[in-house]
């Protein structure tokens, strides 16, 4: 298994240089991503971040796996911000640190990884659900119409060989979402029942 001759070869390379701070960041992301070992990977990109505080790439790997493995979102809001002031110009640090929040600013964020990374499946389906949950149903089904139009072919995408590489593109961008237009196409027909619903004169 490829990961698992991934982590083989980051572990050598520690035991080498312990101080590799871009292999042990690759341990901790590859612990949580691939192999689903999340209290290790906390442990190993907090020391990362500790260690390193200017690696932007920790804060938002720290991040994610907060948001989404934790669902610790106080948290990880205080990772994504610390990652923004370091770089106001990280789309994944804007699309992260929406998802943590509850208020006003939740829109501007997903806007902003947009305004960032226009070809990006994953902000703009989240901008859709934001809308949705808020009633903004036209909105939310303009903003779903426009992502169909980006999804690439997924014959035409080139492989990516590196298992964090693979998971980026998946479950950041969205870009290589085998499943990606057809989840787009339920949200829309889930959106126009919504507002059938809505306009039924009867309820």
């Amino acid at each position: 298994m490829q990961e698992i001759a991934y982590m083989n070869s980051l572990n050598e390379q520690l035991q080498k240089n312990p101080n590799d701070f871009d292999s042990l960041m690759k341990k901790g992301i590859l612990s949580f991503a691939v192999f689903l070992r999340i209290d290790e990977a906390l442990e190993i990109l907090k020391l990362v971040v500790e260690r390193n505080p200017k690696n932007i790439d920790a804060y938002f790997w720290l991040g994610e796996c907060l948001c989404f493995c934790t669902g610790d979102v106080v948290e990880a809001e205080k990772v994504m911000r610390a990652a923004l002031a370091l770089d106001p110009n990280r789309a994944d640090c804007h699309m992260i640190l929406a998802t943590c929040l509850n208020d006003e600013n939740e829109l501007l964020h997903y806007e902003k990884a947009i305004e960032l990374e226009p070809t990006w499946i994953l902000p703009r389906k989240y901008l859709a659900n934001n809308l949705f949950l808020k009633g903004e149903l036209e909105l939310a089904r303009q903003e779903l119409k426009k992502t169909l139009l980006i999804i690439p072919d997924p014959q035409t995408l080139k492989k990516v060989e590196d298992p964090i590489g693979r998971y980026y593109e998946a479950c950041i961008t969205g870009r290589h979402d085998p499943d990606a237009k057809q989840r787009i196409l339920d949200f829309i027909e889930e959106i126009d029942a919504a507002i059938a619903e809505k306009n039924d004169p009867t309820n």
